[in-house]
């Protein structure tokens, strides 16, 4: 689970056939990636299927999640507007954020009248056209970035600095919660950290106040994963990630580029399968 730049980086269907290939098991991988997809909207699609399977969850982890104030929990995201789905874990998280929850009236589409509006458009264009073939990558269409927006984009990897320590702990205590929450129905949960263009990481790690404070949220994050007891994966070395392998800051392009980094993927996830009491393989 996860925004754009996990979208455009895992193979779904060939980490189900890799995984499948190593174990000897029939895995199953489902991809539940979106364009900026936030935390709470994973914990609202979870709580509904987490009685519905075993196995793992796969969290995308990045410093942007852990800067998000309750100001974020208002507005579309609160009323599920991409979602149209009730969601009672969702709401509990509403309450300890201090944000008023949804006051829902009981009548399904007037509760998520604003899902159904904002597709309207597309509705009346698939009903002339057919429709949509969802391809969950498409990077590679994107028009390439100008200079202008090349640099209001790495300038935007560095601005969640400025209100990290602000919200850091109340977002870790979000996917707390999330963690054991999953654990109690037997599925076990590793963070996945963002794919970043080595392009871009020149110009901000060349930043010396913005690499000590990475250093900190990475430190957090694997003091975080050890006391949880869960993988944290950082898989972009291990995939030899090119600058040539991105159409951007952080999204992949290249069909290459995505096999290496979903087979560094699969190696990870077959070795916490392995480990598990359900995997019954090899």
């Amino acid at each position: 689970m996860g925004a754009s730049n996990i979208k455009e980086a895992v193979k779904a269907k060939y980490l189900e056939r890799l995984l499948q290939n190593k174990t000897k098991q029939p895995i199953k991988v489902y991809n539940l990636t979106a364009g900026g997809l936030f935390l709470w909207e994973e914990i609202c699609i979870l709580d509904k299927i987490r009685n519905r399977f075993r196995g793992i969850v796969v969290l995308q982890i990045a410093p942007r999640r852990l800067v998000l104030d309750r100001g974020h929990l208002k507005g579309g995201i609160t009323r599920h507007s991409r979602l149209a789905m009730y969601c009672p874990k969702f709401d509990e998280e509403m309450r300890l954020a201090g944000v008023s929850k949804p006051q829902w009236i009981g009548n399904y589409f007037l509760d998520f009248y604003k899902f159904f509006v904002a597709r309207l458009p597309a509705l009346l264009k698939n009903l002339v056209i057919g429709p949509v073939q969802w391809n969950p990558q498409n990077a590679h269409k994107w028009r390439p970035p100008t200079q202008k927006q090349w640099e209001k984009s790495v300038n935007n990897l560095v601005k969640w600095q400025k209100t990290y320590h602000e919200n850091r702990d109340a977002n870790f205590e979000v996917y707390r919660r999330l963690i054991r929450y999953l654990r109690e129905s037997g599925i076990e949960t590793a963070f996945l950290e963002v794919t970043r263009n080595p392009a871009a990481e020149a110009i901000i790690f060349a930043k010396p106040d913005f690499v000590k404070i990475y250093q900190e949220y990475q430190s957090d994050v694997i003091k975080f994963a050890q006391e949880m007891k869960i993988p944290y994966w950082d898989l972009a070395k291990f995939a030899d990630l090119k600058p040539k392998d991105f159409i951007d800051h952080v999204h992949l392009k290249k069909d290459k580029a995505r096999r290496r980094y979903t087979a560094v993927l699969a190696t990870r996830i077959i070795d916490m399968l392995s480990t598990q009491e359900q995997f019954e393989g090899p």
